[in-house]
Formats: C-alpha cells, sequence, structure tokens
C-alpha cells in the first residue's frame, strides 16, 4: 500500500473536526467566539493534539484509543472506550448528515429542508453510499475526504472570508459591531446557556485522535504524523474562526440560524453581489464536504471495534474483511444500526429538535472516552516509562499532567453540560431531558459491558 503523505494526513486529520456547519453557532456568540476560541484550543485542542500524537507515535498499531486504555486499565475498560468512541459516532454522524440533508434541500427545493422524511432519506443514502465507498480501502477512502475537504470545506471557506474582507473593506469598523463592554468579550460562564455554547465549541473540535488508526500507512511516523496532527490544528482554527468572524460582521447576532446559518450567509452575500445562479453550487460543494467529513468517521472508530473482534473481546462474526483488508460486517452491521438511528428524525416534532438530542448524547458518550483517553495518557508514563515515544507531551510528567488534566476539566465539564436541556425545548421535555439522558448514558455503558462479557 502507497505510503500516506504529510499532506494527505493533514487533510484527513482535519476533515474529521473541520466543518462549516459550526461557525453559524460560533458567530452567534458575538466578539465572545475569541475568548471560547481561545479556551478551546489551549485546554481542549492542543492538549487532544499532544496526547493524540505521543500515544500514536509510542504506539503506532492501528487499534488507537483501544489500545491506549487497553494497555492502561485492562480489557474491559478498553473495549469500553473504543465501544463509547463507536456508539457516540452513530449518533454524530447522524446529525451530520441531517445537516447534509438540509443542505441538499437547498439544491432542490429549500423548504424540504424542513421536512423529516426528505431528511431521513438524504441521511440514509448518502451514509450507504460513503459505506460502499470505503469498502475499497483507506486509499480511496482518503482520497474521498482530501477532496471532499478541498473543495468542499476550504473553497467555500475561503470564499465565505473573502466575502467578509470585502464587507470590511467597503463598510470599514463602522459596519462591525465591536462591543465596548467587557462583558460582551468575555462571557458569563455562570449563566447555562454560555455554557452550552461552549460545549458546542469544544465538540465542535473533537476528533483529531480518530486518524490514530492510519498512523501504520504512515510515510515516515515518527516525525509526519505529529506534524500532521499540529498542521491540522492550526488550519482548522484558523479557517473556522475567520469563517465565523465572516458571517458576524454580515448577519446580527440574534438574527443567525444555528441549523441553516451557512446556507443563510451565501445567500445574502451572493445576492448583494447577484450572483444568487452560484448558490445550488455552493450547496453542492458544501454537501460533499460535509460527506467527506463523515466518510473518515465511516471507517475511524469503527477500527477499533475490528481489532477487540480480532483479540476475541468483541463477536467474532465481524472479523471477516474483504481483499482491501475492509471489516465489511462491520461496516454493513454500522450502517443499518445508523439507518435505525436516523430514523428518530421521524418522531420529533422539527429537524432541529432530532439534532439537539442526537448531538447532546454523542457530546455526552464522546466526554467518558476522552477522560479515559486522558487518564490513559497519565498512567502509561508511568507503567511504560521506558517505551520509545518519537513524540513526548514537553516538560516531562509534569507536562503530561498538566495537559491531561486540562484536558479533563473542560471535558467533565462539558458532561455536565450535556444534561442540560435547551431552551428551544418544550416545559415537558425540558422536565425530562436530564433524566432521559442519563439513563441512555447508562444503558449505553451496560450494553457495552454486557457486549464485552458475553461475547
Amino acid at each position: 500500500m502507497k505510503k500516506i503523505s504529510l499532506l494527505r494526513l493533514t487533510f484527513v486529520s482535519a476533515a474529521l473536526f473541520m466543518t462549516l456547519r459550526n461557525m453559524p453557532m460560533m458567530a452567534i456568540t458575538g466578539m465572545q467566539m475569541f475568548f471560547f476560541n481561545i479556551l478551546t484550543a489551549f485546554f481542549f485542542l492542543i492538549p487532544v493534539a499532544l496526547v493524540s500524537a505521543e500515544l500514536a507515535t509510542g504506539w503506532p498499531k492501528a487499534e488507537g484509543v483501544y489500545h491506549w486504555v487497553r494497555l492502561s486499565f485492562g480489557e474491559r475498560i478498553g473495549f469500553l472506550a473504543t465501544w463509547l468512541q463507536w456508539l457516540q459516532s452513530m449518533f454524530g454522524m447522524s446529525s451530520i448528515l441531517a445537516y447534509i440533508g438540509t443542505t441538499v434541500a437547498y439544491i432542490i427545493h429549500p423548504p424540504l429542508a424542513m421536512n423529516p422524511w426528505f431528511i431521513f432519506a438524504a441521511m440514509v443514502a448518502v451514509y450507504w453510499l460513503l459505506t460502499f465507498d470505503n469498502l475499497y480501502g483507506e486509499g480511496v477512502a482518503t482520497k474521498i475526504s482530501s477532496w471532499a475537504l478541498a473543495l468542499g470545506v476550504l473553497l467555500p471557506t475561503v470564499l465565505l472570508i473573502a466575502f467578509g474582507m470585502l464587507e470590511f473593506a467597503k463598510n470599514g469598523w463602522s459596519g462591525i459591531n465591536v462591543p465596548m463592554n467587557y462583558d460582551q468579550w468575555i462571557p458569563n460562564l455562570g449563566d447555562k446557556n454560555r455554557l452550552i455554547m461552549l460545549m458546542g465549541f469544544i465538540f465542535g473540535y473533537v476528533g483529531i485522535e480518530v486518524s490514530a488508526h492510519i498512523a501504520n500507512n504512515v510515510d515516515n511516523p515518527s516525525s509526519t504524523y505529529p506534524k500532521g496532527i499540529f498542521l491540522a490544528v492550526i488550519m482548522v482554527f484558523v479557517f473556522t474562526l475567520l469563517g465565523a468572524l465572516s458571517i458576524y460582521i454580515k448577519i446580527p447576532a440574534h438574527q443567525i440560524s444555528e441549523s441553516s446559518g451557512v446556507m443563510q450567509i451565501f445567500t445574502s452575500y451572493l445576492s448583494e453581489y447577484n450572483l444568487e445562479f452560484l448558490m445550488p453550487i455552493i450547496a453542492g460543494l458544501i454537501a460533499f464536504g460535509t460527506a467527506g467529513q463523515v466518510s473518515t468517521w465511516v471507517s475511524g472508530p469503527v477500527d477499533g471495534l475490528y481489532q477487540a473482534s480480532l483479540k476475541g473481546e468483541f463477536f467474532s462474526y465481524f472479523n471477516q474483511v474483504n481483499k482491501y483488508n475492509v471489516p465489511v460486517r462491520l461496516l454493513f452491521m454500522q450502517a443499518v444500526l445508523l439507518t435505525l438511528v436516523s430514523l428518530s428524525v421521524l418522531f420529533f416534532e422539527d429537524v432541529n429538535a432530532a439534532f439537539i438530542w442526537l448531538t447532546s448524547l454523542a457530546v455526552i458518550l464522546y466526554a467518558v472516552m476522552y477522560i479515559l483517553l486522558f487518564l490513559s495518557a497519565i498512567k502509561l508514563r508511568y507503567t511504560y516509562p521506558e517505551q520509545e515515544r518519537p513524540y513526548k507531551v514537553p516538560f516531562g510528567n509534569f507536562g503530561m499532567w498538566a495537559v491531561s488534566i486540562s484536558g479533563i476539566v473542560v471535558i467533565f465539564i462539558c458532561l455536565l453540560v450535556g444534561f442540560i436541556p435547551l431552551s428551544s425545548l418544550s416545559q415537558e421535555l425540558k422536565t425530562a431531558y436530564p433524566y432521559i439522558m442519563l439513563a441512555m448514558t447508562i444503558l449505553s455503558i451496560i450494553v457495552g459491558l454486557l457486549i464485552y462479557k458475553k461475547r
């Protein structure tokens, strides 16, 4: 197999967590987006990147999180970590697929964006198509991800930033609502709505550790993998912040739609320059870019379950691979389950409500996995001190403790915030929401442990 270059690794890693769909949410916070982005970068994104780079180069196996946690806390907890990472992807990918459905609706007939049957059909069609694409191995999957990022994420983002620069050149500072009050720059984190926003920022950047499953196929992984990870972090951070700013300077924060804000901002800019005919093309590119992000998740987390099945910790029925070394039965099982999860959009009053529930459950499950990841990174420093680590978190064990604890604190806050109902929910749902989330979280963990016990 041809080795993965630094450029392709950077694009594949960035494709895991770079998306336009987070930019409207960031723009809604106004100038507080600077505080939220800096907090997210220094206390979550950089810690995850540092820890992932050390673990992936120290133990460059395909298992990723599954292998690292297994070494630290044993088979049972290792399986639980990869189970949670995979299970949250079912809910996380569903919310992303729903976003693709609403984007495609803008190409065909915009009112379809609120039609649950159309959204469901689009979600299922896109996911099964990506599943079949991933049957041809990492070579095809990484090419799709790279092209999707370039054409469907970077190109529209650059266009959005260019429009933002034109807007600034035309109106100058007078056209930007730059707040002078302290509280408009620094949010009150005692406000639950601000905490929910913080969670949105943090979980807009999750997933970079998933690229560890291709570390073995990277050209000179000890040097290339850390470089690719950090280049991806810088690229995503800069482009996302500039994109969010380009939305904020055009549309007042209170008028930005979190669910369809990307289409809203492009409609506004294209209309201003009489370029409305480009809207279907832009929407198509964005849908393609988001589909590329889903493609990286199709083969990423499921690889942990495959490695677990090889070790007898998951059902051996799923060991079968095709000539491209792809676990076909696992991918098809995953596609069937995601189809069932996608049915949830039919049981809510609107697509946005389904999006909220799916995202919140994914956040809670992923938070548990991240806590296990950081704890494993600390423990491995002491249980395997002689293990060669081509890249190490700076400043010795103190640096590892500092980086991991900062990540754990932020993730634990997100875990708690995941149980807070959004104000947009009905009063009945607000009351039941935390109990339903808690029950589903406990059930997810119990099912994982039972599968491990009965495998």
